[in-house]
C-alpha cells in the first residue's frame, strides 16, 4: 500500500484524483455530445445523415490510432512500462469464472 509522509493513505488520495479525471472526461463527452445535438438541429434530414456519418469516421479513426498507435508510440509507452514497478495479480480471485486465467497490474 502506498503511504505519504503524513501517515495519509495515497491510494484514498489517488482515488479521489482518479475520480476527479473521471468526471472531468464524462463532462467533456456531455458537452461534446450537446454540441453536436446542437449542430444537427438545423440541418435538414439528409445534412444531419451526412453530419452523423462523418462524425462516425472521425471517432473510428481516433479509435484505431488509440487501439494501435505505431512502431514509435508503442515504442515508447513500452519504454514507460519497463520502469513500473507492480505484481501480477490472477484476476480470477476477484472475478467470475469467465476470466480465469486473466491477470492485471497492481501497485503495490
Amino acid at each position: 500500500m502506498l503511504s505519504v509522509s503524513d501517515g495519509t493513505n495515497a491510494d484514498a488520495i489517488l482515488g479521489s484524483v482518479e475520480t476527479a479525471i473521471i468526471n472531468f472526461s464524462m463532462e467533456k463527452a456531455r458537452d461534446a455530445a450537446w454540441s453536436f445535438a446542437e449542430k444537427l438541429f438545423p440541418l435538414s434530414e439528409e445534412q444531419r445523415q451526412q453530419a452523423i456519418i462523418d462524425k462516425d469516421e472521425m471517432i473510428a479513426l481516433f479509435s484505431r490510432v488509440i487501439s494501435h498507435p505505431g512502431y514509435y508510440p508503442s515504442l515508447i509507452i513500452g519504454i514507460i512500462r519497463l520502469g513500473e514497478r507492480g505484481t501480477r495479480v490472477s484476476a480470477s480471485k476477484y472475478w467470475s469464472d469467465e476470466f480465469v486465467g486473466v491477470s492485471i497490474l497492481t501497485v503495490t
